[in-house]
């Protein structure tokens, strides 16, 4: 709660909107002296104002519309309340506008009936008829013209700081609002709200470990199972490689995006050299009908006709005497 802001809500002129100024005033009691970081939720202003949902949501566009209020720094009640969809929005309030060329207004009540022209107003003396001075008694009340009582009769010598009296003021004990624990927890945060993964860039170094669950979350981001497991090698080349080049700096999350997609080629490149190996088929030394096509393609038509004939005379005579033939005959065989 600020004095300077519901002091402003109550003078300004800019809106006369009965429910706006009311929405404004409850927006005001809990500002800080600068009118910033109120965030009272919906539900909390129609307590204040009696105005129903759909009112009180209105009230704000138009205080908005005005130039009144504006959205703020919504870290700060991200730093208070965890839950995004549970979060109000923070506003600011513009302390000083409407203030301009406002006419003095003292205490004193304009009479409901005007003077006649040769009234005579009534008297204020003991001597005369009328109402008399307020007697001076002995427990502090001390004569005024405005009726103002100048003492306390009793209880609290001062009235309160109000800052320590309310649970939802941001000032601290000091009255400066940026010593609030608040304000160092929403410093901790992304614009959105949300806590980042790092509060600052860092070249990578050898002894860098990703942590466990933000290297899950990492890999479900990438279409990865969020049990992927990684070796130590996959881990001791992506960090020497980062590590020759210090003035390649990330945050946290950018680097352990980088690891995870190290991880993924790394697997596709171990795949691919398997492949390699085996020829793509389940035995490596199995030709098939590839590499049959490969080796008459080295062949003129006559010689590749002669091969299939004779392999079609062996077939229909059957192999001879123990011989055994393993597919591989050449022209001239």
């Amino acid at each position: 709660m600020s004095v300077e802001a519901t002091s402003w809500a109550l003078h300004q002129q800019a809106v006369t909107d009965p429910g706006a100024r009311a929405v404004l005033f409850g927006l005001a009691n809990h500002a800080n002296h600068e009118g910033r970081h109120a965030f009272p939720s919906v539900d909390l202003l129609r307590r204040y104002t009696g105005l129903g949902r759909r009112t009180v949501i209105a009230k704000l566009k138009l205080l908005q519309e005005e130039g009144l209020i504006r959205k703020g720094n919504q870290r700060v009640a991200a730093a208070i309340i965890d839950r995004a969809d549970r979060r109000p929005t923070v506003y600011d309030l513009a302390l000083g506008v409407g203030l301009e060329d406002l006419e003095p207004v003292g205490d004193e009540q304009e009479p409901d009936m005007p003077i006649e022209p040769g009234a005579n107003a009534a008297p204020r003396g003991k001597d005369s008829r009328g109402a008399q001075d307020a007697p001076r008694e002995e427990n502090g009340v001390q004569n005024s013209a405005n009726g103002v009582q100048m003492t306390t009769l009793r209880g609290a010598g001062a009235a309160p700081e109000t800052s320590l009296t309310n649970p939802y003021s941001l000032s601290g004990a000091s009255g400066n609002p940026n010593e609030h624990q608040v304000f160092g927890q929403a410093a901790g945060r992304d614009d959105d709200g949300q806590p980042p993964a790092s509060d600052h860039r860092f070249a990578m170094t050898l002894d860098w470990q990703p942590e466990p669950e933000a290297f899950a979350m990492a890999c479900q981001r990438a279409c990865l199972a969020a049990d992927t497991e990684y070796t130590p090698a996959q881990l001791a080349k992506f960090t020497a490689h980062h590590a020759d080049a210090p003035g390649r700096r990330h945050g946290q999350a950018a680097w352990l995006a980088k690891f995870v997609d190290w991880i993924r080629n790394d697997d596709r490149r171990a795949q691919a050299a398997k492949s390699a190996t085996t020829g793509g088929q389940p035995h490596g030394n199995r030709t098939g009908h590839a590499g049959q096509r490969q080796r008459f393609a080295n062949l003129s038509a006559a010689e590749a006709r002669r091969i299939v004939e004779q392999r079609r005379r062996e077939q229909a005579a059957g192999p001879s005497g123990g011989e055994v033939y393993d597919g591989d005959t050449g022209p001239g065989h």
